[in-house]
């Protein structure tokens, strides 16, 4: 039983190390790449196991054709299906996702997740690898 704990919390700890990886990757792109959405999808567990039913052609099509902001949603459609988008809007040259599981609190009582980016495509990805680093601490916590 302890070495299943242990082993829970090293995957944990491997889950965020990885999304924090891929939030600085995120963070610094200039511009959106299929190597880059690659490398988003690669790096979800539910992800890859969605790519070998098939259920990532959509996303790999949307990428293949560079629909980058058509793309970063049907990654967030994928990897978390429960949590919705709340707000994206551009604020001086800035755009900000905001990403929430309960579409009807107000932002003041929601826990929700929030990334920024010059690049909209890019502040999607951003919120939804930082909600898979949430995510991943809250499994090393329990």
């Amino acid at each position: 039983m302890l070495s299943q704990i242990d082993n829970s919390y090293e995957i944990g700890r491997l889950q965020q190390h990885e999304a924090s990886r891929l939030a600085s990757r995120v963070a610094s792109a200039g511009s959106p790449s299929a190597g880059l959405f690659a490398s988003a999808l690669g790096a979800s567990r539910r992800l890859v196991l969605l790519g070998r039913l098939g259920e990532t052609q959509r996303f790999e099509r949307l990428v293949a054709t560079e629909a980058w902001s058509d793309a970063a949603l049907e990654l967030l459609r994928l990897d978390a299906p429960e949590w919705h988008l709340q707000r994206l809007c551009q604020d001086d040259g800035e755009w900000l996702c905001s990403l929430s599981r309960f579409r009807e609190l107000p932002d003041w009582l929601d826990d929700g997740v929030e990334a920024r980016h010059h690049d909209m495509a890019l502040a999607i990805v951003g919120a939804v690898v930082e909600l898979r680093a949430r995510l991943a601490a809250d499994n090393v916590l329990s």
